[in-house]
């Protein structure tokens, strides 16, 4: 219960700053942007990969707040639901993840059109899984961080797509067995400024 309230305290800290840093920052010149991703991911935990998929689809949206040229912030909302199979009982999983992320970014741009970013951020990780058969749940969060980078193509002023790579590190421990719930994940997107 303690772990939980850290990382809800944690997670509201990171929001509030997310929402106040555009306004005690006075050099906007950017703006507001919300981005559409979806991603690939691959976890690096051989437990779950034996139980679960070793990709999965997770969908995502950011928000971000570019309040220099290159300097930015962002916080983020993924999913995904998953089904899987216990590998020595052959007993039917499934789990629900739901991540809230908050980092911040710097854009470097090589031409009219072509750019990198680098992000580093903090991610909160909620997850159940349920063991259908014996109908158990098992339901907790954790914090962890990721590194990502994008190579962005602008359109026009207006819209940009991207492709992503990120890693993602974030840890459990369940019944006194340590569960990894990062990995790395590759993805498609596209950039809405505003």
């Amino acid at each position: 219960m303690i772990k939980k309230n850290k990382n809800y305290s944690m997670m509201v800290i990171l929001v509030l700053c997310l929402l106040f840093i555009p306004s005690i920052v006075k050099s906007a010149e950017k703006g507001f942007y919300v981005d559409v991703s979806v991603s690939l991911f691959s976890n690096s935990d051989v437990d779950f990969k034996e139980a679960y998929k070793s990709s999965i689809m997770v969908p995502e949206i950011n928000l971000g707040y570019f309040f220099t040229d290159n300097l930015y912030v962002i916080g983020g909302y993924e999913f995904y639901k998953v089904d899987g199979k216990t590998p020595e009982w052959d007993f039917t999983l499934n789990m629900d993840q739901k991540i809230l992320s908050l980092g911040a970014g710097y854009f470097k741009e090589f031409s009219e059109k072509l750019g990198l970013s680098g992000e580093l951020g903090l991610v909160s990780i909620s997850y159940t899984e349920k063991l259908i058969d014996l109908e158990l749940e098992n339901k907790d969060s954790c914090i962890g961080f990721r590194l990502r980078t994008k190579l962005q193509y602008k359109i026009s002023n207006l819209i940009g797509l991207y492709l992503k790579l990120g890693y993602t590190i974030a840890k459990d421990t369940i019944d006194d067995v340590e569960n990894n719930f990062g990995g790395i994940s590759t993805g498609v997107g596209i950039n809405i400024f505003f």
